[in-house]
């Protein structure tokens, strides 16, 4: 009888209480909006947000540490019409970017994270990692948006555009809530500093537009510099005259809520029969 008390107590532990153990899989997605850093938009800035989703594999090895693995989706944009630069504004270049990324990271949880307890039911944590990007900026025009990297709009040979894959830096932070032994919400803040410069389509100087229309054609020039009429900066559009900034490498961010589904195990503490 006493040895039944005792595993009757076992099992109540199992079910109500924190484990100290636990390690597998997790499996989720998220939704949320991603902003974009660069040539158009130097500063962060709500004005022009676009849309993010992503999914995720994690694995727990324990409570405070994961690995992860990421796929995800971001639309990104900027517009100079949003400027507070005069020359920005009379520059007159936007876009539209689709990026598609695929990322590794280590995370690490700043307090327990217990699946299915309730005392230690939540934790902040951060991450750092590594992405591949695919990315294909666009631009509207007449209606319709066109693909700016076969168009060369910086003077690029034929075959040595920029190449449609990047590295990227990736870092980031959030919290986690337990809402039961298998599910969780997760609220992350996401960076993406890529190692190209021309997520935007932007980052050197105007081409000659001569020789860029006998190459690539009147779209391509008119995409290239779409500057408004003015006489206050009369080297906009002039070959060789500064495009972009070339010192700086374009990133962007995505603020996300998701939810995740734990398939691993959780461990009972052991227990010493007398």
């Amino acid at each position: 009888m006493y040895r039944w008390k005792i595993l009757l107590l076992f099992l109540l532990g199992c079910s109500f209480f924190a484990l100290h153990a636990q390690r597998g899989w997790e499996v989720g997605g998220s939704v949320g909006t991603a902003l974009y850093v660069g040539d158009i938009a130097p500063t962060l800035s709500l004005k022009q947000p676009g849309l993010s989703t992503s999914w995720h594999l994690r694995y727990n090895w324990d409570t405070r540490l994961v690995t992860r693995l990421q796929g995800g989706y971001a639309l990104i944009r900027g517009s100079d019409v949003f400027a507070q630069n005069t020359y920005r504004r009379l520059r007159n270049l936007r876009f539209l970017t689709h990026v598609v990324d695929l990322s590794a990271a280590l995370e690490l949880n700043f307090l327990p994270f217990i699946h299915g307890s309730y005392s230690e039911r939540f934790a902040p944590f951060f991450f750092v990692g590594g992405a591949l990007l695919y990315y294909v900026p666009t631009a509207p025009y007449r209606g319709r948006y066109v693909s700016l990297r076969p168009l060369g709009t910086e003077g690029q040979a034929r075959g040595n555009e920029y190449p449609p894959i990047a590295g990227a830096a990736l870092f980031g932070g959030g919290l986690k809530f337990n809402l039961s032994r298998s599910w969780s919400i997760v609220f992350e803040v996401q960076g993406f500093r890529s190692f190209t410069d021309y997520l935007d389509d932007v980052g050197g100087t105007y081409p000659d537009k001569a020789q860029l229309r006998s190459q690539r054609g009147t779209l391509a020039v008119e995409l290239s510099d779409p500057s408004l009429p003015h006489g206050e900066y009369p080297n906009i559009g002039t070959a060789g005259y500064q495009r972009g900034d070339n010192i700086d490498y374009d990133s962007y961010f995505t603020i996300t809520v998701g939810s995740l589904y734990y398939f691993g195990r959780i461990d009972c503490p052991k227990i010493l029969y007398p």
